[in-house]
Formats: structure tokens, sequence, C-alpha cells
């Protein structure tokens, strides 16, 4: 597992180790389930949480106002120098 992960520190080795040991010797639940999340908070990734979800809608929003507002603009320039436009 320390290869799989490129643990390379002594120390870190061996605390994986001891919660990997704690997380399969019978016991207490709760000890072996924070051994378990131990385990897991240094080999997997956590899933995205929805606020990175929501501030990227919001983001995308933002920008298709701007690319609204912009397009606006230029189709009011454009209809402003026209001679039809003026009465």
């Amino acid at each position: 597992m320390t290869e799989q992960f490129g643990i390379e520190d002594k120390y870190a080795t061996e605390a994986l180790e001891a919660a990997v040991e704690i997380l399969r010797v019978p016991g207490e639940t709760r000890e072996r389930l924070a051994a378990a999340r131990l385990v897991l908070d240094f080999t997997k990734q956590k899933p995205a949480s929805k606020n990175e979800l929501s501030i990227g809608r919001a983001e995308q929003f933002l920008e298709t106002l701007i690319v609204d507002h912009k397009e606006s603009i230029e189709h009011e320039k454009g209809t402003s120098g026209s001679p039809a436009a003026t009465v």
C-alpha cells in the first residue's frame, strides 16, 4: 500500500500499518471506524462537494449573462448607426 500511494516516510508507513491492524482486529466498533476513516483519508480522494457544483453553475450563469449583455450592446451599436433606426 505504501508503494501504491507513494508514502516514503517511515513514520507515516508505521502509522498506516497500525491503522490497518486496528481495523482488522476485532474490538470496539468506534476504534475500528476511526482507523478505517484514517486509512481512507490517506489513500482515497474525497468526492467533490455539492458547493463546488453550485459555484460552477453560478459561474456559468454569470458568464451567460455577460455574453448576452455584450451581444445586446453590439446589436444596439449595429442598429443605431443605420438610417432606418433613426426616425
